[in-house]
């Protein structure tokens, strides 16, 4: 069950690119930065072969396909929520309530 707790929503917006979190308990659905209807839920994948945490928006379809940015491999079966010091590592900013 650890994959899916976390203690931070990651966000990407698709229109301006701003990298956001919040606490686990505030849910956005406007970027924050443009005002836009354009956030994506950011995911982590964690590489099996290198072990590197690859963080992208979820996408549906053939663009959703993970890569590691690290070493190129398909990521599989690698889905896991990444926490706060990972959205920050990542370069997302907080954004409060909204």
């Amino acid at each position: 069950m650890e994959a899916i707790e976390t203690d931070a929503n990651g966000y990407l917006c698709l229109k301006c690119g701003a990298k956001i979190y919040t606490d686990r308990k505030v849910f956005l659905e406007k970027c924050p930065k443009c005002k836009q209807d354009s956030l994506a839920e950011a995911l982590g994948y964690r590489c099996e072969k290198d072990h590197h945490l690859t963080i992208r928006p979820k996408v549906s379809g053939p663009e959703g396909a993970a890569i590691c940015e690290q070493c190129g491999v398909h990521l599989k079966n690698a889905m896991v929520q990444p926490h706060k010091k990972d959205l920050e590592a990542w370069g997302a900013s907080k954004a409060g309530a909204p």
